[in-house]
């Protein structure tokens, strides 16, 4: 019986040995035959979502850095900021109303700091004179509008003015859930798309006027894909 039972193991060992080599080429010859594998795409998919992760934190963490500047040099807390800014007010508003303070000492203060950071770049030869003027220029443009400009894309007077309604009316909308893209669509004679395109001209026309008055290049890139963004979901207003 001993004799037996060591026969049939190592037969059982034997089986299950040849059955692996068996797998193991059938799997390689899939492989070869099928393209990537397909842990490949999923790693792929996973590095580009971390990826975007990693670009939405840095987004967030220089937001911050920046609000934390503009408190600093207004003299005020970053959560008063916050506050402010939440009730519709720009930077600008907040700053000329702010003793001793103007927008446009704001934007310098904002400005001198990202420029600090470009001159040690510079200054390790990581960035040439003349990118760092373009670099320049182009912080100088967006902190100027930025400033200048609503943290919001959308313009509830001109979102109202759209639909016909009063800001109060619309408020109350918003109140209920709705975002303004539904309720623009629910509008007869309006829609979400035509919204987008009152918004888009209103904004458009601001930014040109701000960019003018400080001498700045024009830059409207991203900012019909904003306000699609900003109308799809219904934006936290105060009463």
């Amino acid at each position: 019986m001993k004799r037996i039972g060591a026969k049939h193991k190592r037969n059982v060992m034997l089986a299950v040995a040849v059955a692996a080599l068996v797998t193991g080429a059938v799997v390689a010859s899939v492989s070869a035959n099928s393209g990537p594998h397909p842990h490949h795409a999923v790693r792929r998919t996973a590095r580009h979502a971390a990826g975007a992760r990693h670009a939405r934190s840095r987004s967030v963490a220089h937001a911050r850095g920046e609000l934390a500047l503009a408190a600093s040099y207004l003299g005020v807390s970053r959560t008063d900021l916050r506050t402010q800014l939440r009730s519709g007010r720009t930077l600008a508003q907040i700053a000329n109303s702010t003793s001793g303070k103007s927008a446009s000492g704001l934007i310098d203060a904002l400005v001198s700091a990202k420029a600090a950071r470009l001159g040690t770049a510079a200054h390790a030869g990581k960035l040439s004179p003349a990118r760092e003027q373009v670099r320049l220029a182009d912080i100088r443009r967006r902190i100027t509008l930025q400033v200048s400009l609503p943290r919001t894309p959308v313009d509830m007077r001109a979102s109202a003015a759209y639909l016909g309604v009063t800001a109060a009316q619309l408020q109350d909308e918003l109140r209920s859930g709705h975002s303004l893209a539904r309720i623009a669509d629910s509008t007869p004679g309006k829609s979400a798309a035509g919204l987008i395109d009152a918004l888009v001209s209103a904004r458009a026309a601001e930014v040109k006027a701000i960019v003018a008055s400080a001498g700045l290049a024009p830059a409207h890139a991203g900012l019909r894909q904003r306000i699609t963004r900003a109308i799809e979901h219904a934006p936290q207003t105060k009463s």
